[in-house]
């Protein structure tokens, strides 16, 4: 099995590092695993 199937088959892994201080990225990210918008689906 090539990396690319591989890779596709299983759920990615993020990792967010705030770099800044307005905590705008945070709120975005946190939307993106409220039940409307549920990214671990």
């Amino acid at each position: 099995m090539n990396i690319t199937l591989k890779a596709l088959l299983k759920s990615p892994w993020v990792f967010h590092l705030s770099t800044g201080s307005c905590n705008n990225c945070d709120i975005e990210i946190l939307d993106c695993l409220t039940p409307r918008y549920d990214i671990e689906r």
